[in-house]
């Protein structure tokens, strides 16, 4: 209301020109809105004017594209089943795998454990025998040299015999010679 008062207070001349320009102004907009709708309503004409031709019967190349969209849609789903179905079998043969690395780690350890436990004992029985063989060849060195020193001993001892055994076959065979 107060904007009306102060058009009543303007004088008559102020208050045509405000009016007369409020009239444009809402035709302005009148006429936009109209324009608006116009160019809705244009686009919706062409819009239904292409459409139409198009969808007003079955078209061969339509009906054999969308055969073709059909059968890729079948194929697509296919395959999709079948990667399903093989990943399924890829998950299952992994973990066999893991299965049986972790059974063949297990036997490979128990496999190394029991090896070193026998290379120890065989450590342990080598050391035995190396200590037992210490002596026994230690024995057999002292025996070597007993039995060079009696055979030295029996060289020494026929060695007088042979000279006297040398000498009775000298004389004898001299008196055969005679």
């Amino acid at each position: 209301m107060a904007g009306n008062e102060q058009i009543n207070t303007l004088s008559p001349a102020k208050s045509s020109v405000r009016a007369t320009g409020q009239s444009i102004h809402n035709s302005i907009l009148f006429t936009g809105d109209l324009m608006k709708k116009g160019l809705h309503a244009f686009l919706i004409l062409v819009t239904l004017t292409v459409a139409v031709p198009a969808y007003a019967g079955p078209n061969k190349e339509l009906i054999e594209l969308q055969s073709q969209v059909q059968q890729l849609l079948k194929m697509q789903q296919s395959i999709d089943e079948k990667m399903g179905v093989l990943q399924d079998r890829i998950n299952g043969l992994t973990q066999q795998l893991n299965e049986s690395l972790k059974n063949m780690t297990a036997s490979a350890d128990k496999l190394d454990k029991v090896l070193q436990q026998q290379v120890a004992a065989s450590d342990t029985c080598v050391d035995q025998v190396t200590g037992q063989t210490q002596p026994i060849h230690d024995a057999l060195t002292e025996l070597r040299a007993q039995l060079a020193a009696m055979s030295k001993q029996l060289n020494d001892m026929n060695a007088p015999r042979q000279s006297v055994s040398g000498q009775t076959g000298d004389a004898q065979i001299q008196n055969s010679q005679r």
